[in-house]
């Protein structure tokens, strides 16, 4: 019997360069436009975000995933307005300059759109949502 995925590289080892990685999750505080949002400084949100992305890498992890946790209770993913992404977008890039590790992203909740538009513009490798990890 042969294995469906025979002769197709890894994902993990195609944007890992290993065969197996730990990637952490930077939980984001609430965005501008969430329903959570208390007005913290976007340059706030940033700076928690990289000190949280620091810690991850600095403790051994192969990479990330960039998550608009903070921005509860979760909209549906057709109401998630176009400043999410914006926002997850400038993360995504300041993490991947600072740091040069694989990034995914999830957009809560399962908004897919957002997420590849952030993954496109802020150089994520992956989406990571109720469906399987997709590569960009």
């Amino acid at each position: 019997m042969s294995s469906i995925s025979a002769g197709k590289p890894s994902a993990i080892q195609e944007i890992f360069s290993r065969p197996k990685a730990i990637m952490g999750v930077v939980h984001c505080e609430a965005f501008p436009g969430s329903p959570n949002y208390q007005g913290k400084s976007i340059n706030k949100i940033i700076d928690i975000a990289m000190s949280d992305a620091q810690a991850y890498l600095e403790g051994g992890l192969h990479g990330l995933i960039i998550e608009n946790h903070g921005d509860i209770p979760f909209s549906k993913p057709e109401h998630i307005g176009h400043e999410t992404a914006a926002f997850m977008s400038v993360i995504t890039d300041r993490i991947k300059q600072e740091f040069g590790c694989p990034l995914g992203i999830n957009v809560l909740a399962n908004a897919a759109i957002p997420a590849f538009a952030t993954a496109l513009a802020g150089g994520g490798r992956c989406c990571i949502n109720i469906f399987p990890a997709v590569t960009v």
